[in-house]
């Protein structure tokens, strides 16, 4: 692959920077009223994707540490979010579950995403959506593969 002009690069690392911040403004209203941090809808995201989770999974899902897996459920327990439950298979293993309210939380936030991103799709041409789906899934898969090497190399 020939490789890409540093003007186009910057002006996608440019763009990029600009979504993640518009959903972390976007998110961070949504959220607010309900007193729920970013960094605490992760973890339900993380819990709407596979229920119940170890803590320890969490965390590893979300590239940090168990100790702050641990606040951020407790914040979320605080607020009626999660429920934290003894494994049946090991008591001393804690798995932590979403709540209707947090379950409530999560399908709100994303039918308004999926409206924000219904809207940004239908202003495209039909045979620009797999393309554009591809690019993100290439940029997701890169990303981890990064963290991944990132990881080991620590």
């Amino acid at each position: 692959m020939p490789s890409q002009p540093r003007a186009q690069l910057t002006e996608l690392q440019s763009l990029i920077r600009g979504i993640q911040v518009g959903f972390s403004s976007f998110y961070a209203k949504v959220l607010e009223p309900r007193k729920v941090s970013l960094a605490q809808f992760a973890v339900l995201i993380c819990l709407a994707q596979e229920e119940p989770r170890k803590m320890s999974a969490i965390a590893r899902s979300l590239h940090v540490s168990l100790p702050a897996v641990t606040h951020l459920v407790d914040r979320l327990q605080l607020k009626r979010m999660v429920v934290r439950r003894p494994d049946p298979r090991d008591r001393r293993v804690t798995m932590v579950a979403m709540t209707p309210l947090g379950r409530a939380l999560v399908a709100d936030t994303q039918g308004r995403t999926v409206r924000i991103l219904t809207a940004a799709f239908s202003r495209r041409r039909a045979g620009e959506h797999q393309a554009i789906l591809e690019f993100m899934a290439a940029l997701r898969d890169g990303l981890e593969r990064e963290i991944t090497r990132t990881e080991s190399d620590a």
